[in-house]
Formats: C-alpha cells, structure tokens, sequence
C-alpha cells in the first residue's frame, strides 16, 4: 500500500474524532487545540463554498454573543467559554474537509461518521462497565453517588446519565439502515460487505440499547424507535419483496413478546416490571411536565429575559430546551443567530437526502440527525453536553461538502 498524503491526512482524521469521541484519557477538551495549527496548514488551499462560509458566520456568531454573555454573568470560566466557542466552528471545518477527501471509490467521511458513532458508544458502555464493575449493581451506583450518575472511564470523575445517553444515542439511531437494501455506500464504485456492516451496526446498536435501559433513559428508546420510523420511511424501497421481509421481522417480535413476555418465560416480563427503565416509566411520563412547565414559563415570560441572565424563575436549573436555554442564559440575539444556524442545517439536509448518493449513506444521516434533534429537544445542550454539539457540527461540515461536490459533479 502506497501511504499517500491524502491516505495519511484521513487516517489522522479518523483517528482524531475516535480519540475525541471515546474521551481518550480524559483529555478531550485538549485534542482539538493540537490539531488547530495541524489543521491550518491544509485548509490553506481549500476552495471553501459562500454557502459554507454563511453557515460559518451564523454559528460563530451564535456562539460569540452566547460567549460574551454568559461570560458577564459569569456562568462559565474563561476556559469553559473558549471550548464553547472554538470548538463547534473548528470540527464544522474539520467534517467540511474530510468529505472533500472523498472519491467516487471510497467515501472516508461515512467511514469517519461509523467511526465517531463507534467512540460514542464504547465510551457511554465501557463508562457504565466500570460503575457496575465498581459498585455491583447500578442501583448501588445511585445509592453509592447519589443520583443517576456513573464514574467516567478514564478517571474518577462523575458523569450524569442523562450526558452519557447523549453518547449511546447515535448508536442507537443507526438500527434502521439494517433493513434498506444498497450493496453500495460509495458513489457508485464504492463497495462494503453488507453482512460485515450489518454486524457491526446491530453491535454498535445492542452495547447502546443495553446502557440506555441500564441508566434508565426513556429518551434513548424514543430515538430509537423514531430513528428507525424516519430511515424506514424516507428510505425503505417498499417492493413487495422488501414489505414481506419487512413484516416478517415485525411479526417475529411480536411473537416473542407474546411467547417469552405475556407468559413470563424465562421470567423476562418479571425481570422488565422490576428494572430500572421500567419504574421511570411508570413513575412519570417521557417526558415529565417540569420540562413542559420550564418551556411554558419561558415563553410566556419572554421579554422578560431579553438580555439573557436566568431573569426567569424556574423550578429546573435549565429550561431543558437547546434553543430556550440559549434564550435563558443569554437573551435574544443569540438566539436569533442559532435559530439561523438551525435552518441552514435542515437546508443542508433536505438538499442531502434529494442527492445522487447511497442509500445506506442517507440513512445513516437521518438517523443521526433524528437523535441529535430529538436530544437538543429535550436537554440543556450547552449547559452540559458541549461535545454532542460539537460532533453535530462535524456531521454537518460533511453534510455542506457532500452536497456541494455531488451537486456540481
């Protein structure tokens, strides 16, 4: 094999977003500020789109402003701020490049997206390993911390599980492409074992399934059973071939249910009335009406919190809301610049799903998208799950190039 400097420069890159994605030692608020001047020196020659350099200024913007505000009211240290600020327009330029490496013969940026996927969930799984491995039991997790929290596998520092389940969740909104039929992921020479993907999809799928219901998240479901509504419905080739062995599947699982769950065999319907995930289920719905109270009140209360400061009393610490949240902790202007950036990024997307490209490739998307949305939805983004924002960014950089390339091929 003849290591090329294009070779080269993708290995490195893959390697960067899985050792930022599994948070390798600890130290993953410090890998973007090595590959910084790495990075300069290649992008000095990329023809970079006006549409790219918008999104650009929209989010820069958005994150600026957030900065400068919350910077006033002292909500965050300086260093706080900088990841903030630096790191999403830095891995938006990052994903941009990657896919403008891609050929017609090889598609490295779905690779690289597997790859970041993959990081995700092994450092949301091997996290919950150690806890359970620590204390015995993740019911002696919470009584031991006190609270649905868990021990970082690199160190001993404290995670929450709702930041964790943002990690397993793009793991878990994969599941879908399992069912489209496409031998292809590249352009059109591009080629994958499908049996090899599909392994390794159900895997990634199976680790992020078994830490959501450990941790009790009934979000993580939710993404899952969405993600996989969107990728069968904007995806699924719905021959009569397809739709058999669609229901087929869907048959057999509700076959089991009734064989192993209604007559308790195995005592698996005992074992699911006495989990964790279970008793969160019946305690409170999804969704709990203090989120829905926190959204309400800020609404209702909007000018009110103008410039920002948490001018707004709640019974939450956060609104729980991507873009509420942003109001709430530093007014409208940045507000208006993210609620820019969020429709450009839908743009991005539509105009991705119309291209000439692999059906695995668009689910794969649709997926990720779903469980990104669903999570900006229902949780305080960036009071505590920087890096899923970060990684959505890099998601879109691909995204903007893909577009721009196949469309002018």
């Amino acid at each position: 094999m003849i290591f090329t400097k294009k070779y080269i420069i993708v290995v490195f890159s893959a390697l960067f977003i899985f050792l930022y994605s599994i948070n390798f030692m600890g130290y993953r608020e410090f890998y973007p500020l090595i590959i910084i001047p790495v990075l300069i020196l290649f992008i000095i020659k990329l023809r970079i789109s006006k549409w790219f350099l918008v999104t650009q200024f929209a989010l820069i913007s958005f994150l600026f402003l957030y900065g400068l505000m919350t910077a006033h009211y002292g909500y965050y240290s300086y260093f706080e701020i900088l990841g903030r600020v630096i790191f999403p327009p830095l891995f938006l330029l990052i994903g941009y490049y990657i896919a403008n490496l891609d050929t017609d013969k090889k598609t490295n940026s779905l690779i690289t997206l597997l790859i970041m996927l993959t990081g995700s969930t092994i450092y949301g799984f091997t996290s919950l390993i150690k806890s359970i491995y620590t204390y015995g039991s993740y019911s002696n997790v919470i009584n031991a911390l006190g609270g649905r929290l868990t021990l970082d596998f690199w160190g001993t520092n404290y995670i929450s599980a709702t930041v964790l389940n943002s990690s397993v969740s793009l793991g878990l909104s994969a599941v879908g492409i399992l069912f489209l039929k496409n031998k292809k992921y590249g352009i059109d020479g591009g080629k994958i074992n499908r049996k090899t993907l599909n392994f390794f999809i159900l895997l990634i799928f199976i680790l992020s399934l078994y830490t959501s219901l450990t941790l009790g998240n009934r979000t993580g479901l939710l993404i899952a059973v969405i993600s996989f509504f969107n990728v069968i419905m904007l995806h699924f080739k719905f021959n009569m071939s397809n739709l058999f062995r669609l229901l087929s599947i869907l048959m057999g699982l509700y076959i089991f249910k009734i064989i192993f769950f209604n007559l308790n065999i195995f005592e698996l319907s005992s074992r699911w009335e006495s989990s964790f995930i279970y008793s969160r289920f019946k305690s409170s719905s999804i969704y709990d009406n203090s989120r829905f109270d926190a959204w309400t009140t800020i609404i209702m209360n909007f000018n009110e919190n103008l410039l920002g400061g948490r001018e707004i009393e709640l019974k939450l610490n956060f609104a729980h809301n991507f873009w509420l949240d942003v109001f709430y902790d530093a007014g409208l202007l940045p507000l208006i610049f993210l609620i820019i950036f969020t429709l450009i990024s839908l743009f991005s997307l539509y105009k991705f799903l119309n291209l000439d490209i692999s059906t695995i490739y668009k689910g794969l998307i649709t997926g990720l998208y779903t469980a990104f949305l669903l999570t900006f939805l229902v949780e305080p983004i960036l009071q505590g799950f920087v890096v899923f924002f970060t990684l959505y960014c890099f998601m879109l950089g691909i995204i903007q190039r893909k577009n721009e390339n196949i469309s002018n091929s």
